[in-house]
Parts: C-alpha cells; structure tokens; sequence
C-alpha cells in the first residue's frame, strides 16, 4: 500500500481535530520527520497572549494560526487564507513561507496569495488553482512565483479547503516548496522536495482524501 508523503500527512493533521492534530505530530517528531519542532509545545494550552494572531481571529481560527505557528519552522511554506467569497485573505504565514516569499507577516496580512504572482507564472496553472477554490476541492500544482525582490522561483503549492464540522469552508490551508531554485541555493528551512517526494504527490490524491476523510476536522 502506498504511504502518504510528508506534505500530505501534514494536511491531514491540520484539518483533524486537537486531539488528532498532537498525535500526528507527535509520531512525525518521533520519527525524525519534523525535528524543527519542540515536543513540549503540543503538551502545552493555547496561550492567546503568545501568538501572533489576527486581529478579529474567532476560537476557530485562533487554533488554526496556532497549529500553523507550531510549524513556523518545518521546510514547508505553511498559509492560512479566508474563505473565497473574502478574496482568500491571508490570515498566517509561517516562517518558512516569509523566508521563501520575502515578505513580512504584516505585509502578507490580508492580502491574496496573488501577492506572488508575476510575468511568468503559468496561468494554466492559475486556473487551475482558481477553479479549485470555486468547487471546493484540494490541488496540487507547480508554478513560477515571485520574491519580495522580483526573483522569480520554481513552486510546488498544494491548496486546501478547512470545514467546519457543519461542513462549510471557512479558510484554505497552503502549503508551498521551492522545486528549482534559481541560485541553486536554499535557507535550512526551504528545502527541495526530491524527485520521488513530487512524484508520490502526483499520484497520491486517493491518499490524500482517504486521510482527510479518516480525521474528524476542527470545528
């Protein structure tokens, strides 16, 4: 039986519920697989006062910015936008993802991830990215992006829709790597995906909705 990658069984602890969110982590930390991260902060409450919340942030997107700032650190770009019908405002970005793009979380802050579109960014793969959000369906796609400073980047982005347990999409979870970096160089924290990575990811969308659909989502 194929085994879901990294990335996918990232998006599936994302979307679980609390309890299926720390021990997700928990076996990923123990394996070796996110050794960015401290064991104890699963173990801890949500402390408000700590995070770098959005303003007007309910209880529901108060733990999704926390579980994506439990993951500042990991090599993928991590971002939590609003719903469609809001324009797909960024609400979070971790770390990582300010370290790829550039930018600062104040700058990043309500704008659309269009922020990184620009000359060369494939609009096959826009479309496909736009059409995702309009039906509600999770997608992988490659596509050029643009640094802060211009520079453009080879990206490998996977979109999610997050539901309440009502069922209605109140954000959408990304989550990004640098694929073909121009100067053949990454930060610690952005590193390439390998070829057999990408290509489990190509074939891996039973996996990845199998996974989501085995974990009771946040409400």
């Amino acid at each position: 039986m194929r085994q879901p990658t990294l990335r996918n069984q990232l998006i599936a602890a994302i979307k679980a519920d609390q309890q299926g969110f720390r021990q997700t982590l928990s076996a990923l930390i123990s394996d070796g697989h996110l050794s960015e991260i401290n064991q104890d902060i699963l173990q801890d409450d949500i402390d408000e006062t700590r995070l770098n919340l959005s303003e007007d942030a309910d209880p529901r997107e108060t733990i999704l910015q926390w579980r994506l700032q439990v993951l500042d650190t990991i090599q993928f770009g991590l971002t939590l936008t609003g719903p469609t019908y809001q324009d797909n405002p960024i609400r979070y970005a971790n770390q990582t993802f300010r370290e790829i793009t550039g930018y600062s979380l104040l700058q990043l802050r309500e704008s659309n991830p269009r922020i990184l579109q620009g000359p060369k960014t494939e609009s096959s793969a826009v479309d496909t990215l736009q059409e995702a959000t309009q039906i509600w369906e999770p997608v992988t796609v490659t596509l050029w992006n643009y640094r802060r400073d211009g520079t453009p980047f080879r990206s490998r982005l996977s979109i999610t829709p997050l539901r309440r347990g009502d069922g209605m999409i109140t954000h959408w979870l990304g989550v990004q790597t640098v694929v073909d970096p121009p100067t053949g160089v990454l930060s610690p924290n952005s590193k390439l995906e390998t070829e057999t990575e990408i290509a489990a990811e190509d074939t891996s969308n039973t996996d990845t909705i199998s996974l989501q659909k085995s974990q009771s989502e946040v409400s």
